[in-house]
């Protein structure tokens, strides 16, 4: 009877010792996944602001091209309305001297048409290579990180699962 008291209280003890090692394998296994939960936050966090960053870089470089033919659009529409404002100009006094007798018409018509031959019409210059060039290496670089964005999006499920997939090698550590 002794011993089996003796056993009743080692079989109580051995029972309170589970219980607490239990309690600090539960306490070791939430401070594991609290930091894993935080590791896995500041990766987020991370990668969230280098896309950020990249969004706002490539709006900057986007925002300097809309600025750029804008201006260049600008100028070329100026230095059109001033050829054609000069043109304007000259058609009228041909005209005016049209009206004239003859002789003085023809005088006057060559050296109105002399003014005309030394302003010759400037074509606008042919930016358009330079600014052509800017556009599509931005626009092959978006469609690279779209590329790479849509690959990442396309992958990262099947990659989880995998991670997640029991291995023979874990069952072998764990038993």
């Amino acid at each position: 009877m002794e011993h089996l008291m003796t056993a009743e209280k080692w079989l109580l003890l051995v029972h309170q010792r589970l219980y607490r090692m239990g309690f600090e394998i539960l306490n070791v296994s939430q401070d594991t996944v609290g930091g894993k939960r935080q590791k896995f936050l500041s990766e987020f966090e991370g990668i969230r602001q280098f896309l950020e960053e990249q969004q706002r870089l490539l709006l900057a470089r986007l925002g300097e091209l809309e600025t750029e033919i804008g201006k260049r659009r600008g100028e070329d529409a100026a230095r059109c309305s001033k050829e054609i404002s000069h043109l304007d100009t000259l058609i009228r006094e041909m005209e005016g001297q049209f009206q004239q007798p003859a002789s003085q018409f023809l005088q006057d018509a060559e050296s109105s048409l002399s003014r005309g031959e030394r302003k010759k019409f400037q074509q606008p210059e042919d930016n358009s290579l330079e600014l052509d060039e800017k556009l599509r290496t931005f626009s092959q670089q978006t469609a690279a990180l779209q590329e790479t964005l849509q690959k990442f999006k396309d992958s990262l499920p099947s990659e989880l699962e995998k991670a997640t997939e029991p291995t023979l090698a874990s069952y072998r550590t764990d038993r």
